[in-house]
């Protein structure tokens, strides 16, 4: 694998942490992680942060933020929608028996 190849895919494992990726592209993601620890160590750093993402959204923004600071765009429905449904991220600690 060239740098640029992984330097292109580890740039998406925040993406891939928050449930943005699809199709390709997440498999990619997927397969790398799956054999590159640097990547891994990354994904295991962002996940627990990725997973309180929807949680903090619900407790420390309230609904009308956007009135309160001018210039603030509201959060699209769908994002809140798809941010609430998504999975809580899986642990890969077990995982790091392997390196």
């Amino acid at each position: 694998m060239t740098g640029e190849s992984h330097r292109s895919l580890r740039e998406q494992v925040g993406a891939y942490a928050l449930g943005q990726l699809s199709g390709d592209r997440w498999r990619a993601v997927h397969d790398h992680i799956e054999v590159c620890a640097s990547c891994r160590a990354d994904l295991d750093e962002i996940a627990p942060v990725a997973g309180l993402l929807g949680v903090a959204r619900d407790r420390l923004r309230p609904d009308d933020l956007s009135e309160e600071i001018p210039g603030t765009p509201p959060l699209s429905d769908e994002l809140i929608a798809e941010v609430r449904s998504s999975a809580p991220p899986t642990s890969l600690a077990h995982r790091r028996s392997r390196r």
